[in-house]
């Protein structure tokens, strides 16, 4: 009886180790009000609208006509749909994603480092 409680625990013990590597680790990014120039801050419909996000992180999004994007002070990228992704590899760094890609855009994925 012993041995097969022990070797139940073991197989518990196993599974439970299994379960915790799969989850990896948790993204810390938030999306914020925009009341400082250190987020990552996305402007949509024509300049009316800010989506602003802080800490390292990613993200899965769907924000909609997106004109430009200024990556504050963090270093990442997002991904405009259809394009790509666009790389921010220095902090404080602006895209005029409206003039540079031929008109509004829709980002899916934000990941900042």
């Amino acid at each position: 009886m012993k041995r097969t409680v022990r070797n139940v625990a073991a197989i518990g013990a196993l599974g439970l180790g299994a379960a915790l590597v799969a989850a990896g680790p948790a993204s810390a990014l938030s999306r914020e009000s925009c009341n400082g120039s250190d987020y990552w801050v996305i402007t949509n419909y024509n300049a009316s609208q800010q989506v602003c996000f802080a800490y390292a992180g990613s993200a899965s999004v769907a924000i909609y006509s997106v004109d430009d994007t200024n990556s504050g002070n963090n270093t990442g990228y997002e991904t405009l749909a259809g394009i790509g992704n666009l790389v921010f590899n220095s902090k404080n760094v602006g895209v005029d994603i409206n003039a540079d890609f031929g008109g509004p855009q829709t980002v899916t994925y934000i990941d900042i480092y």
